[in-house]
């Protein structure tokens, strides 16, 4: 694996890391086999492409596809973005190493994957949280035209501001963040210092920024997930949704979809972000905090979010708290680029996993981000898998291979899976058994779409607030 901080305290990984995996058939077919290729999340700071076995992708490569797997950088090494950098790149781009090295990756593919069976132009990207992110990354970059031709975005979004980075903004992080590990220096030698940097010491972002923190742009999810994709005029001319909606993006067919309980395990790391001004248990007064202060969003409109959420519907202020987060993050997000996707015309599967496995215990969490992996790749060896496990797992790789072979998720062995559209907002409901919804919180999308506009410049924070 790349560099990157280790919840110990310790760092894991080498720099010498840009590996990829190929997964194929045992039976050598004698047509060329579409290929996927997966890209990992982990919020942009940690990550693999086989994750401890997590994402070992021979389930997938049964299916008869051939199954690829990259590493690429994270954490400051992946993004890091300063002007000396650009002039250093021969296409001038800066911030987006990670973005470039999954580019890279891609032609690799495009180069050399017939020698493995598999077909060069029939190339699905897919990928969830981070990985998301990069999927609308590359659907929106002029550089990844012509790569793929088919993109699944699970738990991802194309224009949440926390996520994606004005140039100015990245740059402002980016000399905070060389100032605050020791390299408080002139402009001219700021990369001469990071490089003489260990890489223990690079990947320690649990440092004080508060010594410069008023001098400079500290991204709303510092220190938990403070590196993102960046506008730098190469990778990205444009916020991913400004682009979709322009119809100037890698127009192929796609699938993007959430998961029920996106906001519980990110939820807990509130009061790290915000400074600990926002501590749990969680009030009415704190979820206003966090809305107000965290995600510069103005009274009357935390009011209007506040009224959609009552708290009788969810036990708790964090139950309130859970579901702001998926709606704002994630489940909006989507919708808003599945309706550029029909606007352009361009095949579009939308959908929510609501699975509840039975291997796994009962906890609060729910359906969190993330728990459809295990299903997706299907290591059941070391879980267990119960037989409705089983079936959850064959339809969710029967839906994305099926995809991959034809560019439409239907097939034999699956329910019929209708394509979006703004009149029947038909999305599948991944469960057991699968179901079809209507308009999936739509209402609530409706007053978060008007909020939640980008370019956002974020306003000063609230008094008092880190």
């Amino acid at each position: 694996m790349c560099v990157q901080f280790d919840i110990v305290g310790v760092h894991e990984g080498k720099e010498d890391c840009l590996y990829l995996d190929v997964y194929a058939p045992p039976s050598k077919s004698s047509e060329l086999l579409p290929v996927m290729f997966w890209i990992y999340g982990g919020a942009f700071v940690f990550g693999s492409e086989y994750e401890d076995g997590v994402y070992n992708g021979k389930r997938l490569a049964e299916k008869g596809v051939i199954l690829v797997a990259a590493n690429y950088r994270t954490d400051v090494f992946g993004f890091l973005t300063l002007d000396q950098l650009a002039a250093e790149d021969p296409q001038g781009s800066t911030g987006n190493l990670a973005i470039l090295d999954q580019n890279f990756a891609l032609q690799w593919v495009k180069n050399n994957i017939r020698q493995f069976g598999g077909d060069p132009n029939k190339v699905t990207i897919f990928g969830q949280s981070a990985g998301g992110f990069s999927v609308c990354t590359h659907l929106t970059s002029p550089i990844s035209k012509g790569l793929f031709h088919g993109a699944i975005m699970e738990s991802g979004s194309c224009d949440t501001p926390q996520f994606y980075f004005e140039k100015a903004d990245a740059v402002s992080f980016s000399h905070l963040f060389t100032h605050t590990h020791g390299c408080n220096v002139s402009e001219a030698k700021l990369v001469e210092c990071m490089r003489k940097k260990s890489v223990g010491e690079l990947v320690k972002a649990w440092v004080n920024v508060t010594k410069f923190d008023r001098d400079y742009y500290r991204p709303e999810l510092y220190p938990v997930a403070p590196w993102g994709p960046v506008i730098d005029g190469v990778v990205l001319k444009d916020f991913p949704l400004h682009v979709l909606e322009s119809g100037e993006f890698n127009k192929v067919p796609a699938i993007m979809g959430t998961v029920h309980d996106e906001g519980t395990v990110l939820v807990p790391f509130i009061p790290v972000i915000s400074g600990q001004e926002i501590k749990f248990p969680l009030s009415n007064a704190t979820v206003f905090k966090l809305l107000n202060c965290q995600f510069h969003i103005e009274q009357p409109q935390v009011m209007q979010v506040l009224d959609m959420y009552p708290v009788k519907d969810y036990k708790n202020y964090s139950g309130v708290a859970d579901v702001v987060v998926r709606d704002y993050f994630f489940v909006c997000a989507t919708r808003r680029a599945i309706k550029a996707f029909e606007k352009a015309n361009v095949p579009i599967w939308y959908y929510q996993f609501i699975y509840k496995g039975e291997w796994w215990l009962d906890t609060p969490l729910g359906d969190f981000h993330a728990s459809e992996l295990v299903y997706l790749f299907d290591n059941y060896e070391v879980i267990h898998f119960s037989p409705k496990d089983k079936k959850m797992s064959a339809d969710l790789k029967n839906y994305w291979t099926n995809f991959a072979k034809t560019s439409n998720p239907n097939g034999v062995g699956v329910a019929n899976w209708t394509q979006w559209d703004s009149k029947s907002k038909v999305h599948k409901v991944l469960n057991q058994p699968l179901a079809d919804g209507h308009d999936l919180y739509g209402a609530q999308c409706d007053v978060w779409d008007p909020i939640s506009p980008v370019p956002q410049k974020w306003a000063p924070r609230c008094p008092g607030y880190p």
